[in-house]
């Protein structure tokens, strides 16, 4: 599968967020320290193996399973191309990307709402006691309404293994 940069991705610190509004899906490939070497590369495949845990766990679990979008796993990216037509597949991990449904709606970090709204305060306790540890980066749709609401960028654990909520 070949990733364009013309979709316009969302930009994060260890990865680029692509999104594929025709078939519904949000594609995230880790970057490799060409992009930044604050962070190394072993960190960064660290940072996607416990990200590819958090939503195997959740996937698989029936409350956190209508807390997050769809997991479709693991995909091996082939090329990404920029903007002016350029191959800079080199500064990816092509085979450190997954596949989520594509979430949109209004959105928020999970911090913001953390402290105010009940329902998500519950939330993060459902992550937590089945082991995904590290939300505090997770920005969450529809916070408002616990029917609705979804959750994205969890993780197991983070590098330093440690969690504020």
């Amino acid at each position: 599968m070949d990733l364009h940069m013309k979709s316009n991705p969302a930009k994060g610190a260890y990865a680029l967020v692509f999104f594929d509004k025709e078939r519904g899906l949000a594609f995230k490939l880790f970057k490799t320290s060409a992009w930044d070497d604050t962070v190394s590369d072993d960190e960064r495949k660290r940072t996607f193996g416990y990200e590819v845990e958090a939503y195997k766990i959740a996937r698989d679990d029936e409350t956190l399973r209508n807390y997050t979008p769809r997991f479709h796993g693991q995909v091996q990216v082939t090329k990404v191309i920029d903007t002016d037509g350029t191959d800079i597949s080199g500064r990816f991990f092509l085979d450190h990307c997954y596949a989520l449904d594509l979430v949109q709606g209004p959105e928020d970090k999970i911090l913001q709402q953390y402290g105010r709204l009940p329902h998500v305060k519950h939330m993060v306790q459902e992550f937590h006691s089945r082991g995904i540890r590290y939300l505090e980066d997770a920005s969450i749709f529809y916070a408002t309404d616990p029917e609705k609401m979804k959750i994205i960028d969890i993780a197991v654990t983070n590098l330093e293994g440690t969690s504020i909520i």
